[in-house]
């Protein structure tokens, strides 16, 4: 199945794309089509906080051009598209966008998978998947970039298999969970605010 066919509207065949290499098939050597030309993580506003130029093949402003088409896209559809000739092929998972393109026709499910297995590795060496966590451990994000792709080839893909070649260690980073309890321990701490009969007391006015 192409990026292209897909592109193209209802005609494509869900079926085919079942039928996809994996990622851990590539890995072995099995599918080495011309690979991903770029990989971008963008924050929920936009902002590309990992960017990662292959070849040099696709324009740079890609995450815009991707962006403005995403907008273009009535809701729920998949954002798989084409543009002037470059495949855009995007997971969104906790408001970021792990964002891949490519000049070569290659399987959208298979890079579909690839960046959902790309965001449950970050997960499990972060922790917490959310753009600060993303940008603290910016170092280690990026060194599991260049263990899972090399030079836009799938190399690896599992947690278990990167332990022995990544070893920055993680910076710590508090889970929603932990902050949204802090808060509500500071909130009861605060004093508390004075009852609604305080308005009808009169203002005590200070002479000169």
């Amino acid at each position: 199945c192409s990026l292209r066919r897909l592109a193209a509207g209802p005609s494509s065949s869900p079926g085919a794309l079942a039928s996809s290499p994996s990622v851990h098939t590539v890995a072995r050597g099995r599918f080495r089509r011309g690979m991903i030309s770029q990989l971008f993580i963008l924050a929920p506003n936009g902002h590309t906080i990992v960017n990662k130029d292959y070849r040099g093949d696709v324009p740079k402003d890609s995450p815009e051009i991707f962006l403005r088409k995403l907008v273009e896209k009535s809701e729920g559809e998949a954002p798989i598209f084409n543009v002037d000739g470059v495949n855009y092929m995007c997971v969104r998972k906790n408001g970021l966008f792990f964002l891949a393109t490519t000049l070569h026709n290659v399987p959208p499910a298979f890079v579909i998978e690839l960046l959902t297995q790309l965001t449950k590795v970050c997960k499990d060496y972060i922790g917490v998947l959310n753009e600060e966590s993303l940008r603290k451990n910016f170092t280690l994000i990026y060194e599991l970039v260049d263990e899972i792709l090399d030079f836009g080839y799938p190399q690896s893909a599992s947690t278990a298999e990167l332990k022995a070649f990544v070893f920055n260690e993680p910076a710590p980073v508090s889970s929603g969970a932990t902050a949204t309890a802090r808060m509500m321990t500071s909130l009861k701490a605060a004093p508390k605010t004075m009852s609604s009969k305080a308005v009808h007391k009169p203002i005590a006015l200070r002479s000169d």
